[in-house]
């Protein structure tokens, strides 16, 4: 392979990691901004939405536990393939349980999803950073955000057209298959893997509760996580606050005529 070839195959494979972080902040906005919806649908309290919106968590907790093993038995593209796929069925079951209106589907939907939560796609951007001698998985993650950003607009575009939470859900996850099918191509196989592998037989480092270096990311980590699910919770609120607005108008529009 030539230097000019190699240089393409690896900005190839930073965008499709780009594209892998701004999918699932898509699909994660766009089932999040119809959060008021979805409970209306579902019949369901306050609180029983909440109980459904932990089989979020019970499956992303699944899929991180599980990641780093994956990673290292299969190699971050089979990984970030399965991971994707997930994303996209745990979207079309969300969908198929506001058609059929059924809450433990729909929480079955959503750990199938929070599954394809995981560390590949920061494994193949930490090896991306190693290649190009660049730092570039903060722009990474910006493109996650960026997703989130893009959804909720949407989300809140369709819903005051008055699309119904099922299709636009549905659609969501068609509009994503293409995407990653292509980009997963730029992906080689074996990365994580080969450096499971070549760190095999070295020494073994401190046990992972006194390495105070990783127990600090841990708590960024977490950090981070609390903060998005805060800006979640954000969106949800300028939805409903959008939605009550329309309703405003469209009454006084009513009144007056």
């Amino acid at each position: 392979m030539t230097t000019q070839s190699s240089r393409r195959a690896l900005q190839l494979r930073l965008w499709a990691l780009f594209m892998f972080f701004f999918i699932p902040g898509l699909l994660m906005a766009s089932w999040a901004t119809r959060t008021p919806a979805i409970r209306d649908l579902l019949a369901l309290s306050t609180a029983e939405m909440g109980v459904v919106l932990f089989g979020l968590s019970v499956g992303s907790m699944s899929g991180i536990l599980c990641s780093a093993w994956l990673v290292k038995r299969f190699g971050t593209r089979k990984v970030i393939r399965t991971t994707m796929s997930f994303a996209v069925l745990g979207m079309l079951v969300l969908s198929l349980a506001l058609w059929v209106t059924s809450a433990p589907l729909f929480a079955f939907g959503l750990a199938i999803f929070g599954a394809s939560f995981g560390s590949a796609i920061n494994v193949e951007g930490a090896a991306i950073e190693r290649e190009m001698n660049k730092t570039v998985l903060p722009m990474m993650h910006g493109f996650y955000s960026f997703g989130t950003l893009f959804g909720a607009g949407v989300g809140m575009a369709v819903t005051g057209f008055g699309l119904p939470a099922a299709p636009h859900i549905l659609a969501a996850a068609l509009v994503a298959i293409l995407p990653i099918a292509i980009a997963i191509r730029a992906i080689p196989d074996g990365t994580g893997k080969n450096a499971a592998e070549a760190a095999h037989g070295e020494a073994k480092g401190l046990p992972v509760w006194r390495d105070a270096q990783l127990l600090l990311i841990g708590v960024i980590v977490a950090a981070d996580s609390l903060l998005e699910g805060i800006l979640l919770t954000i969106i949800i609120v300028l939805v409903l606050c959008l939605l009550f607005t329309i309703a405003v108008r469209s009454a006084s529009k009513g009144a007056l005529a």
